[in-house]
């Protein structure tokens, strides 16, 4: 299928479509979530609420009434004012009643940490059961009767009940987005686990049971020993594109009928693109699923060839921060108003009740849908992130605060950087340092301080080194005087290297 290249600019007609069509969907979220805890308690929204007392009986009137409140009360939000509300759900052993319509109406359908995109500690979002949308995640499956690899884990970090009438209980897991994502297409409760696990999906090559693996390693060499079973391996779906290239390098020549690769594969997982066109070469293609987030889901991949663009959910409000201006709500920009080349921070308004929430994320104006007028978004980076070994941020602070600290056993040091080391796998965080003077006679020491320091500063970090997904720190000494050199691309600066 032929897909049209964006436009460039709305047409009046197409600005108008689009403009109707997200105040529809913004109207649906401020009257589904209005009276929930949230909203009704945060001082956050102490403005809002006054600007509504006064609503009146007619609905056309009051909608267009919210709208405006809602864009001239309602500042960006950030986790902050999210936090002691989300509190209430982590917290073991309440009644049903001290939880319903926290953030939406009813009771969550599971709460996703944001392990792959929080700083030093994860964040939780309560996802909640919608109607059909673009926010489930779909397990592809193959047209002409071959098999797909699905590595999609089914692990729930924790189990949260909750009592109701009559003393039922209610039970709540914490797990990853992708996971609840997969749980709640398919209608698998935790209640169904012990079935499961004795199980097969359909066209799949492996067994549920791999799917509950803690261990990354663990999990990704049993998909492997399955997958290298079946000959008529066809698909690969995975969140990211780093697990495939963690997963494999000789696919092609096990599995003739392999067609497909999906997973996302853009932004800061772009890296994993060079390998994956080297191990697969031009016969197999590379899809994403989409613009995922913990927060929200923000985009559907447009075009199937291009995995760095997303056309804008239809399913939830985006909002766009201008980054060249003051970071408040003012600076805020509707998609009908949007410059292509322009660059904005991505701020959500969701069905699972967050409202203008900062997500951190820039992305970059590529054009609008010529069919509907949605913006295509070309993602950028986030702010203030320095790497990401296997998925997990971690703040710049914590890195220079990690090595610093080694410095007594180390040696002085003049500069350092930080890279994902991919050498082997996992990948970890590695050090590029330059000392001032000799290096100190018990430097081997400071690798493990280094460890030590990271695992207790950063709560993502420590559960990714426990369960294999990040390696243990690497520090690689670099000559004096040859920062500059490294960082002009020669790589011939190392002499000595503390790690593997």
């Amino acid at each position: 299928m032929t897909v049209p290249d964006p436009v460039l600019a709305l047409t009046p007609k197409l600005q108008s479509k689009l403009q109707g069509r997200i105040e529809e969907v913004l109207t649906r979220i401020i009257n589904a979530n209005l009276r929930t805890r949230y909203v009704q308690e945060s001082p956050v929204f102490a403005d809002f609420r006054d600007s509504i007392e006064c609503l009146g009986d007619d609905l056309e009137a009051r909608d267009k009434s919210l709208l405006e409140s809602f864009r001239t009360t309602v500042p960006l939000t950030t986790y902050a004012s999210h936090k002691p509300f989300i509190s209430k759900l982590l917290e073991q052993r309440r009644m049903e009643d001290d939880v319903k319509n926290l953030f939406a109406p009813g009771l969550p359908n599971f709460i996703a940490p944001s392990s792959a995109t929080s700083g030093k500690a994860p964040k939780f979002f309560a996802k909640y059961r919608h109607p059909h949308g673009a926010g489930r995640i779909k397990i592809p499956i193959s047209k002409v009767g071959g098999k797909t690899c699905t590595l999609f884990s089914l692990v729930s970090h924790q189990l949260l009940e909750f009592r109701g009438d009559a003393g039922k209980e209610t039970i709540i897991p914490i797990t990853l987005v992708s996971t609840g994502g997969i749980r709640m297409e398919h209608d698998i409760g935790v209640e169904k686990d012990p079935l499961l696990m004795k199980l097969t999906m359909p066209d799949n090559t492996s067994p549920l049971a791999v799917s509950f693996l803690r261990n990354y390693r663990s999990f990704l060499l049993m998909h492997a020993l399955f997958a290298l079973a079946d000959a008529k391996l066809e698909i690969m779906f995975m969140t990211l594109s780093t697990i495939f290239v963690d997963l494999v390098g000789w696919l092609v020549k096990v599995w003739p009928g392999f067609k497909t690769v999906v997973a996302i594969a853009s932004g800061l997982f772009a890296s994993a693109l060079p390998k994956m066109h080297h191990y697969l070469g031009s016969t197999v293609l590379i899809r994403s699923p989409g613009f995922i987030a913990s927060e929200g889901y923000v985009g559907l991949v447009y075009n199937p060839s291009e995995l760095n663009l997303f056309k804008a959910t239809s399913d939830d409000v985006v909002e766009y921060l201008d980054v060249s201006l003051d970071e408040t709500a003012a600076s805020l920009v509707p998609a009908w108003e949007l410059q292509v080349g322009h660059r904005y921070e991505i701020i959500l308004t969701t069905r699972d009740g967050l409202w203008r929430y900062r997500l951190g994320d820039i992305i970059e104006v590529a054009g609008f849908d010529p069919s509907d007028g949605t913006p295509i978004l070309k993602y950028i980076e986030r702010r203030n992130v320095v790497v990401r070994p296997g998925g997990v941020e971690t703040a710049g602070k914590t890195l220079a605060d990690a090595i610093f600290a080694t410095q007594a056993t180390l040696g002085k040091i003049v500069e350092f950087t930080v890279v994902s080391d991919e050498r082997v796998m996992p990948p970890c965080l590695g050090y590029l340092v330059e000392i001032d003077g000799a290096i100190g006679p018990n430097a081997h020491t400071a690798l493990q301080q280094l460890h030590d320091n990271l695992y207790h500063a950063n709560d993502n970090l420590q559960h990714a080194l426990d369960d294999g997904r990040v390696g243990p720190p690497t520090v690689r000494i670099l000559k004096p005087g040859l920062s500059e050199t490294f960082a002009s691309g020669n790589l011939d600066w190392e002499t000595r290297v503390l790690g593997k």
